[in-house]
């Protein structure tokens, strides 16, 4: 039985734009294991399509990964590296660009990094020697994430299956996926997260902004909420507005909790801890918030 880990060795080397032959001599495998592997991931291609160059080269000058390039124009991934670098470009370049060589999150007492933590705890993840973040409705987002690494990340793109695009930030540093790991963010954290780290409203805001939402019908019917898989971070959540005094309801069903913020005084208040000298923040979530309240929020 073929392992995930081994199909992924070959599907890194052939995204990378080896050919089959090179792959077959590099892993010691033959090419119909190579066939077999990268179906196993749901990796095709067409090697005999014949893109244009200069569609492929703008595509990839406007961020598309080689993997979504291929998809999109039906050609095999070894096509269009070949006529990406032919044109002087690099995929390389990206993994280079990605290469953070100190540990952005080490300071827990700075809002800001109390803030990208909470995102990562709701829209990243840890992964190898991997860190990441995503959105699908904010890449702008990705840009705040890059001035706060201070590192000029390649963000890359991937059109999923309801045809719109997910984008993804992402470092290599085993120093760093091994302290996040020790704050409890942890490999598959989505039923088990648990923060070894106080929890606080820049933190909090950054969850807000991965898993959080707000609905109403008037300023008199606002109500902000957080959904989450974890248990253990639910309580740690719940103690957390307790201790703040912010009085909440909070509901279970289908594998999620939802705690949600009630009555008009809770809601302005839990509003203006939220988002108190807050740099980092979505402005559609935030906007979407205040207008729904009262204009004279202070």
């Amino acid at each position: 039985m073929v392992s995930i880990e081994e199909c992924k060795e070959a599907a890194e080397l052939y995204l990378d734009g080896y050919k089959y032959q090179d792959i077959c001599r590099m892993l010691d495998i033959k090419r119909a294991d190579i066939y077999y592997r990268l179906r196993k991931l749901g990796i095709k291609g067409n090697r005999y399509a014949n893109p244009n160059k200069e569609e492929v080269v703008e595509l990839f000058d406007q961020g598309l990964s080689l993997v979504d390039i291929a998809k999109k124009l039906g050609a095999d991934i070894s096509v269009i590296s070949r006529l990406v670098r032919s044109e002087g470009r690099n995929p390389q370049e990206y993994g280079r660009l990605n290469k953070v060589n100190f540990n952005p999150f080490l300071d827990l007492s700075n809002a800001d990094v109390q803030y990208w933590l909470g995102y990562i705890c709701a829209d990243g993840c840890v992964y190898r020697n991997q860190v990441r973040i995503y959105t699908n409705l904010d890449p702008d987002h990705l840009e705040a994430y890059k001035e706060f690494i201070g590192r000029d990340l390649n963000i890359q793109s991937h059109l999923n299956r309801h045809s719109s695009y997910n984008y993804c930030a992402q470092f290599n540093n085993r120093d760093v996926v091994k302290y996040l790991i020790g704050l409890g963010i942890t490999p598959n954290k989505s039923l088990t997260l648990e923060l070894k780290t106080p929890i606080t409203f820049p933190m909090l805001r950054g969850m807000w902004d991965g898993d959080g939402s707000v609905v109403g019908r008037s300023k008199y019917y606002v109500e902000p909420s957080l959904v989450t898989a974890s248990g253990a971070l639910y309580t740690q959540v719940c103690k957390f507005l307790e201790n703040g005094q912010i009085g909440y309801r909070s509901s279970y069903c289908k594998g999620m909790y939802q705690i949600t913020i009630n009555k008009t005084g809770n809601v302005k208040n839990f509003y203006n801890k939220l988002y108190k000298d807050g740099k980092y923040f979505l402005p559609r979530k935030k906007d979407k918030y205040l207008s729904m309240l009262n204009k004279d929020i202070v």
